[in-house]
């Protein structure tokens, strides 16, 4: 009954000082905090934290405190000299030693003109006496010294005091009145006396004695008496620690101090249950130590006992922690760079998580500690940080993501590439469409069991830049790791778009994820584009940029209405998952959250590229408009976009944009080139492939052969062994399709070394010949294809638009793979091969200048040189200026 009261007292008093802090907060405010709250396991997670680093510092200390000349032992009474290897008793519940003043002391001698104390032989001056207490006897009793006649040798031995004052002065201990006189005094020994009595009369107990007979003992200082006892000799130097965690209580020691007690005594026990025999030093004690101590953290059931283990300052000990925590919890999160101390101290900052851990219910799987006095906790309302105005836009690429957070001016992000404070590159901002499972079962768990800003873990799912690496990266085949491998996704829009596309994942732990077809996924399925949004809104809503409430997701032009509604539903969830609880709970804020479909991503390109090369539409020109046809060659597709950019009659914007068509390839791009490629290869050297039984997923646009039954999946069968082999040959073609420098002699100098695997599960080198010469016919042919397409929807879109449309068609290569040399001069030569044409069916004397102006991808250049050289550009009679934009080639500039 008094243990249930107990529980409901310590309950009631939880829930007091929690609705104590829930009342003060402020709303859209900060507010100085008082107490913190942190979760039981988490607390408990931090105090073994405490003690594994306390007791190794607690060990180093006492390894130390051993060492020392003198080991205070004021708790058994007793002083050890360790140079004398002799304890020493002290006074009861005092700091001071025992020792016996001479009756002498109080006499002076004078020889040659000197004063000095005077022990005399018996002859000259009788027996010098030293007065001896019961109390000191009981105390030298009690550290084992018995006071006898026939000990008297044993316990009466020179002691040096100087060593125990200096102790007194480093350990900060006030030095007792009456111990004044082991400044100056000196010690007699058994050895320098003569006729050593006890003697016990009607006057008391005392030691009785002379000096040698004719030897008369003169000293300057007082004469005093130490009583001590011997140890073995087995115990002494570097064995005394052993001796002393088995027999006394824990030494008094400045140094001592600040740790738990608690920690003597469980070193103690531990060794009592080692057998004396076993040599084993002061440090091997810490495991099983640890083991007792934690064991003891488990079993805390109330934050009162947090004082048994830890002391009375145990609060302001994890209080660090917590601290640590709060400016870590976004890189623990999502690998955010840390805050700044100000965001816990300044009251003008404050954290959102504070606010949070008491304006949310309270969980009773939590505990409430007290603010250290000299610490300063500010929390804030995330309400307060919540941006109206500015929009965040989306592009959901196949290769790569890129955010742009829009207010008073453009931001682009980096994603999962570490430090934001770091010097940026341009790579930076491609944030690679990768998600990496370490541990998904861990991840899964603490994802659904937070409304908003879930405590999940980097470590267990990760995106983005660090995700890419084991892909990307030049080592990859060097990852002998198969699970880390297994464990990354990097096709989320090609699997979206997929309608039978399963897929088995595996963890870096070795659980198994199974991903079905995306439009078939049910609430409680693995979702990749959720979790990789969720991670975008992290980077996008934290203490460092604030939190957006729009945002614009652009999708290719191509993929099928139901697609694109799902994605943006999965992109609502997993931002929505970003945000603070706080804001998730206010309806007012949340009517304004919206994720919509922006322009199509060549539509959004054009826009940006039209303004970059200065060809937006003028007021002083008749038509105020531009015509536009975007040829978006990305990782997964290419997109086809055509319109006008034109000034609007009303002041709103300063200028318009109307899609007049679109189109587009759903299977051209530069990663699914790049799986076409690795097939095609495979094909080719499809013996070795049979010797060593390597599977491969047979991807878009390819076809079946003969002989392929086994081996070669389709999509919606494809195993992660199939799939993961297609990713590895593609990626040692990279340097082909990336014409990187050297590229042709790399796969000219016969065999290359390919590391797949079987369908065992083992890896294997595989001997593979390279035709380069084949590979980059089918890159022209399927480049060839999609500008064929670009131009016939054109000519589409300019029949039923010619009103519209203008002079020049300012064709915009845009995406990655439109930095392909074989992209940009078939694409030229279509254009110069198009206006040959013209000039046949409308004569040579029309002027066909002005038709149309091919220009690089932002932040790019053409190959002016090469292009220069190509014969059908110099047989052309129509300068490469007027329909090639050149910028810094000592050309003319548009």
């Amino acid at each position: 009954m008094e243990k249930e009261l107990s529980v409901k007292n310590e309950s009631d008093c939880l829930y007091a000082l929690w609705k104590s802090e829930n009342n003060k907060l402020e709303a859209d405010g900060t507010t100085i905090m008082q107490y913190f709250r942190v979760p039981i396991k988490q607390l408990k997670y931090w105090l073994k934290n405490i003690a594994h680093q306390e007791l190794n510092n607690y060990i180093i200390v006492l390894k130390k405190v051993f060492e020392e000349k003198i080991i205070f032992f004021k708790d058994d009474g007793l002083v050890y000299f360790a140079i004398d290897n002799r304890c020493v008793p002290l006074k009861a519940n005092d700091c001071s030693i025992i020792f016996f003043e001479s009756n002498r002391n109080e006499i002076n001698v004078v020889v040659d003109n000197e004063q000095y104390y005077e022990i005399p032989d018996l002859s000259t001056g009788g027996k010098s006496k030293s007065r001896v207490t019961s109390e000191d006897i009981s105390n030298m009793v009690s550290i084992g010294i018995d006071l006898n006649q026939s000990n008297l040798n044993n316990i009466f031995r020179f002691i040096n005091p100087l060593p125990l004052l200096k102790f007194y002065t480093d350990n900060q201990i006030p030095l007792p009145s009456n111990m004044n006189i082991l400044n100056n005094c000196r010690v007699l020994g058994y050895s320098s006396i003569s006729n050593l009595e006890l003697i016990n009369n009607s006057l008391g107990i005392s030691l009785e004695y002379t000096s040698q007979k004719n030897s008369p003992i003169r000293s300057k200082t007082p004469f005093i008496f130490i009583p001590s006892k011997s140890l073995n000799d087995a115990y002494s130097g570097e064995n005394f620690w052993r001796y002393a965690l088995n027999t006394f209580s824990e030494p008094t020691h400045i140094e001592l101090a600040g740790f738990s007690r608690i920690f003597y005594t469980i070193l103690s026990n531990v060794l009592n249950n080692i057998d004396d025999k076993l040599q084993v030093k002061l440090e091997d004690l810490i495991e099983l130590s640890l083991n007792i101590i934690n064991k003891k953290i488990d079993a805390i059931k109330h934050v009162s006992e947090c004082v048994d283990i830890f002391g009375e300052n145990w609060a302001d000990k994890v209080y660090p922690y917590y601290k640590q925590y709060l400016k870590e919890c976004d890189r623990i999160r999502s690998n955010i760079s840390s805050y700044s101390d100000d965001i816990i101290i300044d009251i003008n900052r404050g954290h959102w998580e504070v606010f949070e851990s008491f304006y949310n219910e309270l969980d009773e799987n939590s505990w409430i500690i007290e603010v250290p006095k000299d610490e300063t906790l500010v929390a804030r309302d995330p309400l307060c940080d919540v941006n109206h105005r500015a929009v965040c836009g989306i592009d959901f690429g196949t290769k790569s993501t890129v955010v742009v957070c829009r207010d008073k001016e453009e931001v682009l992000l980096r994603i999962g590439a570490g430090e934001l404070i770091s010097e940026p590159r341009s790579e930076d901002y491609e944030n690679p469409t990768v998600i990496q499972l370490k541990n998904y079962e861990s991840f899964k768990a603490v994802y659904a069991n937070k409304l908003g800003r879930p405590y999940t873990s980097w470590e267990d799912v990760c995106v983005s830049h660090q995700a890419a690496n084991a892909i990307y990266n030049s080592d990859l085949n060097k990852v002998s790791n198969k699970r880390c491998l297994y464990s990354i996704f990097s096709e989320l829009k090609q699997w979206a778009n997929s309608k039978d596309r399963k897929q088995i994942l595996q963890d870096e732990t070795g659980n198994i994820i199974h991903l079905n077809p995306y439009l078939s996924l049910s609430d409680t399925d693995f979702d990749p584009i959720e979790i990789y949004a969720y991670y975008l809104g992290l980077y996008i809503n934290n203490m460092h940029r604030g939190i957006y409430l729009k945002y614009l997701l652009s999708f290719p032009v191509n993929y099928p209405k139901a697609v694109r509604i799902k994605i943006l539903e999965s992109f609502e969830r997993g931002i929505k998952k970003s945000l603070p609880t706080r804001v998730l709970n206010d309806s007012e804020t949340m009517k304004r959250f919206k994720i919509t479909s922006g322009a199509s991503e060549p539509a959004a390109y054009a826009i940006s590229a039209l303004k970059e090369y200065k060809v937006e539409p003028k007021e002083n020109e008749i038509n105020k408009k531009v015509s536009y046809g975007v040829f978006d060659f990305g990782g997964g597709t290419t997109d086809f976009d055509f319109g006008i950019e034109y000034i609007p009659e009303h002041k709103k914007y300063k200028f318009q944009v109307e899609q007049l068509g679109n189109g587009g390839d759903a299977y051209l791009g530069g990663e699914n080139l790049l799986n076409m490629l690795a097939f095609e290869v495979y094909k080719q050297n499809i013996q070795v492939m049979r010797d060593a039984n390597i599977p491969i997923v047979i991807p878009a646009k390819c076809q079946r052969f003969a002989g392929s039954e086994l081996l070669v999946k389709e999509e919606k069968d494809g195993d992660q062994l199939a799939y993961l082999n297609l990713k590895l040959i593609a990626n040692e073609l990279r340097a082909l399709w990336e014409e990187e420098v050297g590229y042709q002699s790399k796969y000219n100098e016969g065999a290359n070394i390919f590391k797949l695997y079987s369908t065992n599960n083992i890896e294997k080198d595989i001997s593979v010949r390279i035709d380069i010469d084949f590979l980059q016919a089918i890159i022209r042919k399927e480049i060839s294809d999609g500008i064929e397409n670009f131009m016939n929807v054109y000519y589409k879109v300019y029949k039923q638009n010619q009103s519209k449309l203008t002079r020049p068609l300012h064709i915009l290569l845009a995406g990655n793979s439109c930095k392909s040399r074989i992209l940009q001069e078939t694409f030229i030569l279509r254009i110069v091969s198009e206006l040959e044409n013209m000039s046949k069916e409308i004569g040579d004397d029309k002027d066909l200048s002005n038709l149309f102006k091919i220009y690089p991808p932002l932040d790019s250049t053409f190959d002016i040189e090469y292009l220069k050289g190509l014969s059908q550009l110099k047989d052309f009679n129509l300068p490469l200026e007027s329909y090639i934009y050149f910028k810094d080639n000592g050309m003319i500039e548009n």
